[in-house]
C-alpha cells in the first residue's frame, strides 16, 4: 500500500506543479 501511494504521489508530481509534490510527502508521513 505505501508503495503503491509512493508511485501515485511521482505521477502527481509528473503532471502537476512542486506543490502537489510536498502534499504528497505530507500524505507519505501521514
Amino acid at each position: 500500500m505505501s508503495k503503491k501511494s509512493s508511485d501515485s504521489n511521482i505521477i502527481y508530481v509528473g503532471r502537476k506543479p512542486p506543490m502537489n509534490y510536498v502534499l504528497g510527502i505530507v500524505t507519505a508521513f501521514s
